[in-house]
């Protein structure tokens, strides 16, 4: 696309939503945001939120709202499972403020959905002939979120399906972000997760990478969701004394979990990329040891900070 787009972007304030942001407007684009805050906040957006390019609106995604002169949005308004009702919502009638606004705009639109969507099912997950066992209220959710923009027939709707996701900005609530946190403070931890747990994680920035992919690419199949997830795997045990190592951290680590060292814990999901890395040619690039620096150096230095991998991409 040649043209500078103008790009609204739902769930803004977010963790993957301000870095999609902060890409956004490094490329030029013009971008209006959309967030309730509830589980946002504008910290995420203190490197850009004065940005003459950048527009931020206050705003529930479940209530409608009419914008005019979008030419993409990216649909990032996913809250988590704090509030299963609310979660509810914003797949339900959030979906339909989106699919509106695109269709008044003849917008293309690119949805972030959850690999949640799988249930408790087979390993890897690929994107078809999944069987979709036990199923959560995140599960029905997202499915009923595709669902819904599957059948808006004029749309162009791009779906990519999160797998774990770490990096600068994380949720706080997060066990890892907690575990990094705690590694700076030279805090000890004790861990109730297994050392031998796999983390399938993805890095911010290869899922931003992603993201701006699909976002760009000039034509896309219909009905056509791709995973987005890492290629490499790493235990928390590895994880974290990596983390710890990096920075000389003086905390001692304690697992409390009774899992014998010859367990490997299994992750819920192992993603399958094969269909992006063939159809977009993407795969991640960042490293667990590149990602853990940028994320210690994101906690140590707070927000206003240059991004390894956004000096990359300019």
């Amino acid at each position: 696309m040649k043209k500078k787009l103008k790009v609204l972007v739902t769930g803004g304030a977010g963790f993957i939503g301000s870095n999609v942001c902060l890409r956004l407007l490094n490329k030029g684009y013009e971008v209006i945001c959309i967030d309730n805050l509830s589980t946002g906040s504008k910290s995420n957006m203190t490197e850009f939120l004065f940005n003459p390019l950048f527009h931020f609106i206050v705003h529930d995604i479940t209530s409608p709202i009419s914008i005019s002169g979008i030419d993409v949005i990216i649909h990032c308004a996913l809250p988590d499972m704090r509030d299963p009702l609310h979660f509810l919502k914003t797949c339900a009638y959030g979906t339909f403020t989106v699919a509106g606004i695109a269709r008044r705009n003849n917008a293309r639109l690119v949805c972030l959905s959850s690999s949640d969507i799988y249930g408790d099912s087979c390993l890897p997950l690929e994107e078809t002939n999944c069987l979709i066992l036990n199923p959560s209220s995140m599960t029905f959710g997202v499915n009923f979120m595709e669902t819904v923009l599957n059948n808006y027939s004029s749309l162009d709707v791009r779906i990519l399906r999160m797998f774990d996701v770490y990096g600068p900005k994380m949720n706080k609530e997060s066990y890892l972000y907690s575990f990094l946190e705690d590694l700076v403070n030279n805090k000890n931890i004790e861990s109730p997760v297994s050392p031998f747990q796999i983390i399938n994680a993805c890095y911010i920035g290869d899922v931003v990478d992603a993201i701006c992919s699909t976002m760009e690419r000039a034509s896309f199949k219909r009905n056509f969701p791709m995973n987005v997830g890492p290629i490499e795997n790493i235990t928390l045990e590895n994880f974290l004394n990596t983390a710890k190592d990096m920075i000389g951290s003086k905390s001692e680590i304690k697992y409390t979990s009774l899992i014998s060292d010859n367990d490997i814990i299994k992750p819920k999901h192992y993603s399958n990329i094969t269909k992006i890395k063939e159809n977009l040619k993407w795969s991640p690039k960042v490293s667990y040891t590149l990602g853990i620096k940028n994320t210690l150096d994101f906690i140590q230095k707070g927000p206003n900070r240059d991004y390894e991998f956004e000096k990359e991409c300019i």
